[in-house]
């Protein structure tokens, strides 16, 4: 291996030292950028991934003034794409009678 010159030693300019500040720049970038999740699938894309938070956020925005609306008004959820009668079911084989809708006991807070 080559000996370094005093002035390479003093100014750090050591192979080593060389890339160390590329790598915490790299490092640095990629925390502002990106918060990743570690329940998220590796194969995303942070654009995929990008895509996926701002369809998360709409949905829990319309979630959200679902429920405002519904508190104000002491009524109940009804899925407009999805109504409590059979044909939303369709026809199941070796199904035995009718099938009953019910709700889970609603907690009062």
């Amino acid at each position: 291996m080559e000996e370094l010159s005093d002035s390479e030693t003093l100014c750090g300019n050591s192979i080593d030292n060389f890339l160390l500040p590329q790598q915490s720049t790299v490092a640095q970038k990629s925390n502002k950028r990106l918060n990743v999740n570690a329940d998220i699938p590796k194969t995303l894309t942070p654009k995929g991934y990008t895509k996926m938070q701002l369809m998360m956020s709409i949905a829990q925005k319309k979630y959200d003034n679902i429920v405002k609306r519904l508190k104000g008004t002491h009524k109940l959820y009804e899925d407009p794409d999805f109504p409590a009668v059979q044909t939303s079911i369709g026809n199941i084989p070796g199904l035995r009678g009718p099938v009953y809708w019910k709700r889970p006991k609603v907690r009062s807070s």
